[in-house]
């Protein structure tokens, strides 16, 4: 056997798998690694699809319309698990794709953590019970409950939340208000993701506003030479990304 030929096959093959892993993590943490494609207004909890992360035992389905007023669905959502234990207490993985009948193979649908290991729908768009979200390519209607729906930035009160990094840096006084530069060594911080407690949200006009303050310690680590301030900030950065998030496994 041709050495160099093996390992470049075996140089191919781990190229693919780290594609492949890659790929997964955009997929199903879509808006912690920007993966989104519109402003995201929220998460759509599908408990009777995921529960708490392994599925239920009777794996249920979730049909996805191009429009709310649509008669037949385009496709349909499905969870598919491995490695279920009986009690569904464990699984070794779970991936939610798009089940289509003009397509042979099963896209992974974006989704991003609502807690622990439980994979929510990501939404652009909400009409009464109807919701618009993420789909592999584009996006599609999904009906949804209301108390199942986690709306941002509201979402990130009493939640372990952060400033995302290449935050511009401004703290204002309140919605609109007078803006301020952060000290000069939070400064040297904005590169990084910035823990914050999200204290209130609030709305003016159309734009949504998050109140936080900055942490100068958590989960054991501290940001040193810098004191916690407070101040508000946009919801959204110019690119339309969500301008803070949370840490849904906690520290």
């Amino acid at each position: 056997m041709n050495a160099r030929r093996t390992l470049s096959a075996l140089t191919g093959l781990a190229l693919a798998a780290t594609i492949s892993s890659a790929a997964g993590l955009r997929q199903e943490r879509a808006v912690t690694s920007d993966a989104t494609r519109e402003r995201v207004i929220g998460l759509l909890d599908i408990p009777d699809m995921v529960e708490g992360g392994c599925g239920p035992a009777t794996p249920a389905a979730r049909d996805v319309f191009d429009d709310p007023a649509d008669p037949a669905p385009r496709a349909a959502l499905a969870f598919i698990v491995h490695g279920r234990s009986k009690d569904g207490g464990t699984c070794d993985e779970g991936h939610l794709v798009l089940r289509s009948r003009h397509t042979p193979h099963e896209p992974g649908v974006p989704t991003e953590e609502s807690d622990y290991e439980v994979q929510a729908l990501v939404v652009y768009e909400r009409a009464g019970e109807w919701f618009r979200v993420a789909l592999p390519r584009g996006s599609g209607w999904v009906r949804g409950a209301s108390q199942h729906f986690l709306p941002y930035p509201d979402l990130l009160v009493k939640r372990l939340a952060y400033i995302r990094k290449d935050w511009d840096g401004l703290l204002w006084s309140q919605p609109a208000g007078v803006a301020r530069k952060v000290p000069a060594k939070w400064r040297a911080h904005l590169g990084d993701d910035i823990t914050a407690d999200v204290l209130a949200v609030s709305q003016d006009g159309p734009d949504r506003w998050i109140q936080v303050r900055l942490l100068t310690e958590s989960c054991g680590e501290t940001v040193p030479d810098v004191q916690a301030v407070t101040g508000w900030i946009r919801a959204y950065a110019p690119s339309a990304r969500p301008a803070a998030w949370f840490y849904s496994r906690g520290c």
